[in-house]
């Protein structure tokens, strides 16, 4: 799993291999299910930091995949990032 995106009452899990999966669930129920190595970084997104390649401003990108990073949650990525 590279991230885990919220679309409403929906999932949508982007895989390394670029496949999606759509499951009904909530982004708070995957938050709980996932291991330390994933960190919420925006309301609607979950990311595997294995697959963090770089910060461009307020956009993650991961697996030539781009996702925004959230006002809320940037300090706790920040902390995150300089500390591992």
């Amino acid at each position: 799993i590279v991230y885990v995106k919220s679309d409403n009452i929906y999932i949508e899990i982007k895989t390394k291999d670029d496949q999606n999966y759509i499951v009904r669930s909530t982004l708070n129920e995957y938050e709980e299910k996932l291991n330390a190595n994933f960190l919420r970084v925006h309301r609607s997104y979950i990311i595997n930091l294995s697959y963090l390649e770089r910060i461009e401003h307020a956009t993650l990108v991961l697996n030539a995949n781009k996702v925004p990073i959230g006002v809320k949650y940037k300090k706790g990525l920040m902390t995150h990032i300089n500390k591992g």
